[in-house]
């Protein structure tokens, strides 16, 4: 995976912290080589939907947990990616999936599976795993009203995959 464009913060592996909805945790140092490198992001403008198609470009497997999903750019990238051959699952709520601008049914049609969620009353989360060790999290939903309307984030972590590869299989 290229680095980010932007600024970043680079945190001693010894020292990060990685905060997760339910604690505070060390991070473990095999699982980041020593530096957990966090770069954070904001929308509008094109810095959050760049530096995820960026990653979906250099990625082999993609996991996708996502609320909304109507980015035209993001949809394309990822059947592209499909096309090559890589990887990809996305679990997405059942009701933003029935919208009439949700991209879900075109990604399904170009052979990328998607899941509903279950157990939940819906499927907010926001995040993906590329080569299941980078991890890009945070308010941004893949759409367009995020990428040039909303105030929005997205954190891309060299460290911390673990928690979130655990919890797309609980999904």
């Amino acid at each position: 995976m290229r680095r980010f464009h932007l600024g970043h913060l680079v945190i001693s592996c010894v020292c990060s912290i990685f905060f997760t909805a339910a604690a505070v945790r060390t991070q473990s140092c095999q699982e980041c080589n020593n530096t957990c490198e966090v770069h954070a992001y904001f929308a509008p403008g094109p810095d959050c939907e760049n530096n995820i198609i960026d990653a979906i470009e250099n990625a082999s497997t993609i996991d996708i947990a996502m609320y909304s999903f109507t980015n035209q750019r993001i949809a394309n990238t990822l059947i592209k990616a499909k096309q090559r051959g890589a990887n990809i699952r996305i679990i997405t709520d059942r009701t933003q999936a029935k919208n009439k601008y949700s991209l879900i049914q075109k990604m399904n049609d170009a052979g990328i599976p998607i899941r509903f969620h279950r157990g939940y009353k819906i499927e907010h989360n926001k995040f993906a795993i590329f080569d299941k060790k980078y991890v890009v999290t945070g308010s941004f939903n893949w759409t367009n009203n995020a990428s040039t309307k909303n105030s929005e984030n997205c954190v891309f972590l060299n460290c911390g995959a673990y928690e979130y590869n655990r919890q797309f299989k609980i999904l």
